[in-house]
């Protein structure tokens, strides 16, 4: 009878660190901070993340003679904690909306 007790308490005892670990394993990972916008390369415009989890894209807003515009995203890159770490998302206006009216950033998550 004493070896049934001590099983299942150790049973009860493994069920509530299994509990406790997968909870804590569960939590949400800090989202992408930090973040920045600024001129790349050749008339380019850059966004980066220098902290959390997730990933970045540069936002640009360009117009044309006749004040149409279009918004122009650079590639999804990981942020410095999500590989590949320390890239930079890159756009630039293009030939047919010339005129750059404003930069941005969009971030998501893990």
């Amino acid at each position: 009878m004493r070896i049934l007790r001590v099983l299942s308490v150790t049973a009860a005892s493994a069920a509530a660190l299994t509990i406790a670990l997968t909870g804590a394993a569960l939590a949400d990972p800090p989202p992408p901070g930090n973040c920045t916008t600024g001129y790349g390369y050749d008339n380019t415009r850059n966004a980066y993340c220098a902290s959390g989890y997730g990933f970045v894209r540069v936002k640009l807003t360009c117009a044309n003679d006749y004040n149409k515009r279009t918004t122009i995203f650079g590639k999804w890159v990981g942020v410095p904690n999500v590989p590949p770490a320390g890239t930079v998302s890159y756009a630039r206006c293009s030939s047919s909306y010339p005129f750059l009216m404003s930069v941005g950033y969009e971030t998501k998550p893990l």
